[in-house]
């Protein structure tokens, strides 16, 4: 292969991973040979070594045969990059490297590969960004958008392809808000609402989108519809995350509440109109690589709008008079130093597009002081706006002041403070228990399962501990425990809807599955109320903080997935009148009073009626055998049960006997009992990612043998340790739910447990030999008693004993 042939090469990864030679596609292989090539052609021409490739494709479990299986890809990907090269000449693109490869190639070739096409033109946006040429960035954001392809790395598996398609998607987004806030520096606020809007719909918790959208209806006189996107993403935020709108959109929000009019446009005059059709380009010159299966999609999520007859930059380009610091947008509004033209640009206030005069923003923690009302500083010296007596307001006042230095909270209000956020932000002091300031107690339960009603006597014992602890006897605690997908969380959902009228100061939620237990109590504390620059550093003090705030109230919590007492024990309130329901998968749990109940799996009633009232009931009365063979495979845990009916609901022509018939096969039950990316197995992965290496492995070798149950005795020859430590293993892990104890010295399994436990011995690298081998060592014991009662063997043949 010719030096000219190297540079016919063209690549692309945004989308499917595509090649071409000549012209003419290229047939990459399968996912794991393509994923091999993407992860070369990311490294940028530098060298990847073996266990970086190894880890790129299999993360941490790396099949026994995996080096070979990768030399076969790299050998198959030369003859496809070099067709013509001898067997016996060095390869000259795809080269050995190391204990590794790298991919050479020629500059011409690699500056077509469109993932470096779009950094290199997005870094040549922020800086002409920064220069104040919004022109030539938008062109230049523009070509870039053009380039895109659709999910980067699509379709392709592993570690590597994971972390880059979340970096590529990222690189984008920004690149999407960019190309957005340039042509509202341009005076394109009206052309770029439709296409905005979509991109915000689509993106609901990117708060800079979000912001951008109320620019530009706000520019363009839609201030209504402004106010809108600001409330919608309030409430998103709240109810997906937990957290308030960040300053960049509060202060926002502040500022164009003080706006009675608009700001004239950034050229002095509006965007003359753009020639019709004019659209973001896809043509050869911007789309990258030639002949890769056609030209890339610029609708749904590209959202083009017209580009002709920009305006010129006008005085809104050039930096703000005095500031010495580049304007951001092309608004006249200095950016912070670093910035690069990211931030979203406010210069609504002030009746100036340069935003001087009382269009300087005040930062919390520097000592300015809000005028009520506006979010504007006031003079140093000047009264300090201070939440009222506790009561005041809402009814629900907030019993602290924000004080400056390390102190950070002073419980009952003190005389000293640092100002909190501006006042409209929806995080103003004055308010606990209303929902970020809306007047609103918090609800952050989800929804009830309403055909989920097969915990009568569960539900009653802990909607009459719910109550003791409304009455204000008592700060209840149940806990529920059990393996996963038994009906945890939604028996602690039925239960607490139930008695929610009980709790006025609302409910709380949190879920800790492998949750930081600091952002947890911040996410706690600012629905609470407390603004984010007044949270306290450190679990203990936002624990105080968090128990005072809850003193006095009726607030119900439901913290889901709890893996420790130590985790637990922060979250509690002290005093009265609160409840916490905790669902967890450890039965170690030991909180001082409080209910325990360890769910079974449901009922044969039960289960018929949940599978009935999903799938329909003359369905299910129809079948009877067919049902309970199918309930016997699901082990009546709800999630299973729950997934089987839903396929039968998505398949009306099935009878129940053809779903039990395909549950029948142990081998792919789990992956039977699969529906929209929920599945059985899925559930346990919690589980198992909090097990260390001799539990993981006790797990998996448990699930060899399929008994009614076993002692210890069983469980040390599997494992091959002594029944002592046997002995701990097992009860570590019916400590985590993943094994049953009927009775002292036996333990047994659901039959779901051991298909998860039997699938993650299958992964394990040497999992077929460990499982001969513990196999062996259980039989071994048989065999020498065998032995021993037939008397001596010779050459295979049976000799009878001298006292025979």
């Amino acid at each position: 292969m010719t030096a000219d042939h190297h540079t016919m090469l063209r690549f692309a990864v945004l989308g499917p991973v595509r090649g071409a030679l000549g012209g003419e596609p290229l047939r990459l292989g399968p996912p794991q040979q393509r994923a091999v090539l993407a992860q070369l052609l990311l490294s940028r021409g530098g060298a990847v070594s073996l266990p970086e490739l190894l880890e790129g494709l299999w993360g941490q479990r790396v099949p026994a045969r995996a080096v070979g299986v990768l030399r076969t890809y790299v050998f198959r990907l030369r003859g496809l990059i070099e067709p013509g090269r001898p067997a016996r000449v060095p390869a000259a693109v795809l080269v050995n490297a190391g204990d590794g490869y790298a991919l050479r190639l020629p500059p011409q070739a690699r500056d077509g590969i469109d993932a470096e096409r779009l950094e290199r033109l997005t870094a040549s946006a922020a800086g002409l960004r920064a220069a104040g040429d919004l022109r030539a960035a938008h062109g230049e954001l523009t070509r870039a958008l053009a380039l895109w392809g659709g999910t980067p790395l699509a379709g392709l598996p592993g570690p590597h392809a994971h972390r880059q398609r979340d970096r590529l998607t990222e690189l984008w987004l920004a690149a999407r808000e960019d190309h957005f806030e340039t042509a509202l520096g341009l005076g394109l606020h009206t052309t770029i609402v439709g296409p905005l809007r979509a991109f915000a719909a689509e993106h609901p918790l990117r708060e800079r989108t979000q912001a951008l959208l109320m620019l530009a209806l706000h520019r363009a006189g839609r201030q209504a519809d402004a106010f809108t996107v600001y409330e919608t993403a309030r409430r998103t935020l709240r109810d997906e995350l937990g957290v308030a709108p960040g300053l960049e959109l509060r202060t926002l929000r502040t500022r164009l509440l003080d706006t009675p009019d608009l700001p004239p446009p950034p050229s002095g005059g509006p965007a003359a109109p753009a020639s019709a059709g004019a659209r973001v380009p896809d043509g050869p010159a911007d789309r990258g690589p030639a002949a890769l299966d056609g030209p890339v999609a610029t609708t749904g999520h590209s959202g083009s709008y017209p580009t002709a007859a920009l305006p010129g930059p006008g005085p809104g380009v050039a930096d703000a008079p005095g500031s010495g610091a580049p304007s951001a947008g092309g608004t006249g509004v200095p950016e912070p130093a670093g910035a690069a033209g990211r931030g979203v640009a406010y210069a609504v206030a002030s009746g100036s597009p340069g935003g001087g005069g009382s269009g300087r923003l005040p930062v919390p923690g520097s000592g300015d002081l809000y005028s009520p009302g506006t979010g504007v500083p006031q003079p140093a010296g000047a009264e300090a706006v201070r939440p009222g007596p506790a009561g005041a307001a809402t009814g629900h006042g907030l019993p602290y002041a924000i004080a400056p230095g390390p102190a950070g909270i002073v419980p009952g209000g003190g005389s000293h403070g640092e100002m909190p956020e501006p006042p409209g932000t929806g995080e103003a002091p004055g308010c606990c228990c209303v929902g970020h300031g809306t007047g609103r107690a918090p609800a952050q339960l989800d929804a009830a399962v309403g055909d989920f009603r097969d915990r009568a006597r569960e539900e009653a014992r802990l909607r009459l501990r719910l109550r003791a602890a409304a009455a204000g006897r008592t700060m209840a605690v149940a806990v529920l425990t059990g393996p996963p997908g038994i009906g945890k969380t939604a028996l602690a959902l039925q239960a607490a809807h139930a008695v929610r009228d009980l709790f006025p100061g609302g409910q709380l939620h949190a879920d800790l599955a492998g949750a930081d237990l600091d952002l947890v109590l911040a996410r706690l504390l600012r629905t609470l109320g407390v603004p984010g620059h007044a949270l306290p550093h450190g679990t203990a003090p936002r624990a105080a903080l968090y128990r005072s705030l809850l003193a006095g109230r009726r607030v119900l919590i439901v913290l889901d997935n709890a893996r420790s007492t130590a985790q637990l024990r922060p979250l509690l309130p002290g005093s009265p009148g609160c409840a916490v329901l905790v669902t967890s998968g450890s039965r170690a749990i030991a909180v001082p009073g409080a209910l325990r109940l360890d769910l079974a799996p449901l009922t044969e009633a039960g289960a018929t009626a949940l599978l009935g009232a999903v799938a329909g009931r003359r369905r299910v009365a129809a079948e009877p055998g067919a049902v309970r063979e199918l309930l016997r495979a699901c082990d009546r845990f709800p999630l299973a049960v729950r997934i089987a009916a839903d396929r039968l609901a998505a398949r009306p022509h099935w009878k129940v006997a053809d779903l039990a018939a395909r549950l029948r096969d142990e081998d792919h039950r789990l992956d039977e009992l699969r529906i929209d990316g929920t599945g059985v197995a899925d559930a346990f992965r919690p589980a198992q990612e909090g097990l260390d290496p001799a539990l993981t492995r006790a797990f998996a070798l448990l699930s060899v043998i399929d008994l009614p149950a076993f002692g210890r005795g069983t469980a040390a020859a599997l494992l091959g340790v002594a029944e002592d430590e046997a002995g701990h293993l097992l009860e570590s892990l019916v400590d985590r739910a993943l094994l049953e104890t009927p009775g002292a010295d036996r333990y047994r399994s659901h039959d779901l447990v051991r298909l998860v436990a039997r699938r993650e011995l299958a992964r394990r690298p040497d999992g077929r030999r460990e499982r001969d081998a513990a196999l062996r060592r259980l039989i071994a014991p048989a065999r020498r008693r065998a032995r021993s009662a037939r008397g001596p063997e010779r050459h295979g043949q049976m000799y009878p004993s001298r006292s025979a």
